[in-house]
């Protein structure tokens, strides 16, 4: 626990001190004690934007996303899903994604809205079960 808080305030000097570079460094020190909580997957995230890896930014809020659907956290989830959407709108697979989390926190409306974004942006050759499931939840 003590190397964990060590690591995270020392990311937060090089943040405070603008070296992005050093404190996404430090937290990807931070993934090997894989004793994360979900919002150090966001923070990362937010890290790696500030350098301009936004590969790297989205695959670290889809751990988020996975993280916080662990615990049931649906509306956080939401949340970095539409971070990703505002990073890269063309990932039409995270529309189902947030389509899907608003349907698991009883939001109907919310969710279809981002299901029928999904259906129209996923291409022809996207696999059948899956616009098959988000036709289904529209029903």
């Amino acid at each position: 626990m003590d190397k964990i808080v060590s690591i995270k305030r020392k990311a937060q000097r090089f943040v405070q001190a603008g070296h992005y570079d050093k404190a996404v460094a430090e937290y990807e020190r931070l993934l090997e004690t894989g004793d994360l909580d979900p919002y150090d997957y966001v923070y990362l995230g937010d890290l790696l934007v500030r350098t301009g890896n936004l590969d790297g930014a989205v695959e670290r809020y889809r751990e988020a996303i996975a993280a916080y659907e662990r615990v049931s956290l649906f509306k956080n989830a939401i949340a970095v899903g539409k971070k990703i959407l505002r990073i890269r709108p063309e990932a039409f697979d995270m529309h189902r994604m947030v389509g899907s989390l608003y349907y698991l926190e009883g939001l109907y409306t919310d969710s279809l809205f981002y299901y029928m974004q999904y259906l129209s942006a996923a291409p022809p050759e996207q696999d059948a079960a899956a616009i098959g499931e988000a036709g289904v939840r529209l029903l």
